[in-house]
Formats: C-alpha cells, sequence, structure tokens
C-alpha cells in the first residue's frame, strides 16, 4: 500500500472512531460502476401488472444497517401496494414453489 493509501485508510479509521455512529464499513474488491450500470439498464425494463418486466441480475447488494431500515420500513408501509401483496402472498406462493421442487425432484 501507498503513503498516499495508508494515510486515507488511517483518516477513515479515525473518523469512524471519533464519530458516535456505529458504522459498519465493507470494502468490496471490483469496480462496482459496472453493476450499478446493469442495474439501471435491467430496472428500465417494460412495466406489468406482475414485475416481470423488471429484474435485477447484476447481483448489486445493499449492506449496512441503513439498508436494513429501509427494507424493513417498506416492507410495513401499508401504501407500497405492490410490497403489501407479495408478503401478503408470499407463503401461499412459497409453497407452490416448494411443493413442485418436491415434485421434480422425485421424477
Amino acid at each position: 500500500m501507498t503513503a498516499s493509501g495508508e494515510r486515507m485508510v488511517g483518516d477513515l479509521a479515525k473518523a469512524i472512531d471519533e464519530s458516535d455512529f456505529a458504522w459498519s464499513l465493507v470494502l468490496v474488491g471490483e469496480d462496482q460502476r459496472d453493476k450499478l450500470a446493469a442495474l439501471t439498464s435491467d430496472l428500465r425494463g417494460k412495466v406489468s401488472t406482475t414485475g416481470d418486466g423488471k429484474q435485477i441480475t447484476s447481483g448489486y447488494a445493499y449492506w449496512g444497517i441503513g439498508p436494513t431500515i429501509a427494507w424493513a420500513h417498506a416492507c410495513t408501509d401499508p401504501f407500497y401496494l405492490v410490497m403489501k401483496q407479495s408478503l401478503d402472498s408470499f407463503t401461499r406462493r412459497w409453497g407452490g414453489c416448494a411443493a413442485s421442487s418436491a415434485t421434480a425432484s422425485t421424477t
């Protein structure tokens, strides 16, 4: 690591240590710009009532407590109707997937 890289890591560690926030730090060893471009492209798919026109194939992920809290809020937002319908029907749909999988594995 270069001297400037060591300084940057030291500055980052100092900022985290001096903060009153419980930080979670994740280092990713790949260029995330390509993944973000793929995500944007995937989400430009046609809109459909079933949601099958959009997809996330890039493996793009969010880490940490902030995205986790945001996801929890989205899952409990009564005005986010697509999420509510998905959650309300998940058990039934998952049961269908599990049954199909069990049938497929015995044939």
